[in-house]
């Protein structure tokens, strides 16, 4: 269904069926980031019919430890409709408002529950690569990593050491910040990005389109914030913007900066309603590389 343009489709996606959303009114926000904590989505979902209000599943399958049904949101105007958001159901809830019955559904990348898991205690000797801590570490959590990343992993590292000895144990999320924070420079920090349910690995300020997505005044919404580390803006939702992706802001505000006006987006929130109200994305941008120490300071 759209309104203006406004189009939003979602697929409930279940072991034995498929429920496909399409004309219904649906409101949702969802978020990204590149941290150690995968955000959660929350999608309302106005007037399912009974059997797929029933249909959902979202206990905790004990045998599988996962989550039983996926939810995939695409979202955008005609010219441009992807994916914004794909997550485990957690929890679905069903309420009588008036006439309507809403479903409301939270949900977290599958991503989550893999990060979650205990690492069981593992120590490595002084000069043992830590790449290869690593890359033992994903693979020992069942983390899908591509082939691209494998080979990323191996050019950030280059072949470095650790200059102590390293006992590791403890949630995942907690090991994985030996990787993101106290060990390397800044230019070599890593941000894990969790896309769908992979994990990509990129250093800070680095993006993963060469071109950058402009966002012109008129798409715009509100004047930007230029913050230390880079800007915080909304503009109309804009489904191409996802994590680590390389924008170019162009507003009177940016242009009286000393800097080009791009950015590398590590925070993503795309909040929708097909109907009325909210059909934004807001971004928080750090500065890319080329640009890293600069003050964002207005030109004298």
């Amino acid at each position: 269904m759209s309104n203006f343009g406004r189009t939003i489709e979602v697929d409930i996606i279940g072991s034995n069926k498929t429920v496909e959303i399409r004309n219904l009114r649906v409101i949702f926000d969802v978020q990204d980031q590149t941290s150690d904590d995968p955000a959660r989505g929350r999608i309302q979902i106005y007037n399912m019919n009974a059997e797929n209000r029933r249909a959902i599943r979202f206990e905790k399958l004990r045998q599988l430890n996962k989550f039983s049904d996926t939810i995939k949101i695409k979202a955008g105007y005609p010219d441009n409709i992807k994916q914004v958001y794909l997550g485990v159901i957690i929890s679905a809830v069903n309420t009588k408002v008036g006439p309507d019955w809403i479903t409301t559904i939270e949900a977290q990348p599958e991503i989550a529950r893999l990060l979650s898991a205990e690492v069981k205690s593992r120590t490595y000797s002084k000069g043992f690569p830590k790449g290869a801590i690593l890359l033992e570490l994903l693979e020992a959590l069942n983390i899908p990593l591509p082939k691209l990343e494998l080979e990323k992993i191996k050019a950030t590292f280059l072949g470095a050491t650790i200059s102590s000895s390293w006992t590791i144990f403890g949630p995942a999320t907690e090991v994985l910040k030996r990787f993101t924070g106290d060990h390397g420079s800044w230019r070599n920090l890593i941000n894990v990005r969790y896309q769908g349910n992979l994990v990509s690995l990129l250093p800070a300020g680095e993006s993963i389109n060469a071109i950058p997505i402009r966002i012109n005044a008129a798409n715009l919404i509100g004047t930007p914030s230029i913050i230390d580390s880079g800007i915080n803006f909304s503009t109309q939702l804009n489904p191409s913007i996802t994590l680590q992706t390389l924008v170019r802001v162009e507003s009177e505000t940016v242009k009286d900066l000393t800097t080009s006006g791009n950015y590398v987006a590590v925070n993503v929130t795309h909040r929708g309603d097909n109907r009325e109200g909210d059909f934004i994305t807001q971004v928080r941008g750090i500065f890319t590389n080329a640009e890293k120490g600069i003050n964002p300071q207005r030109a004298v």
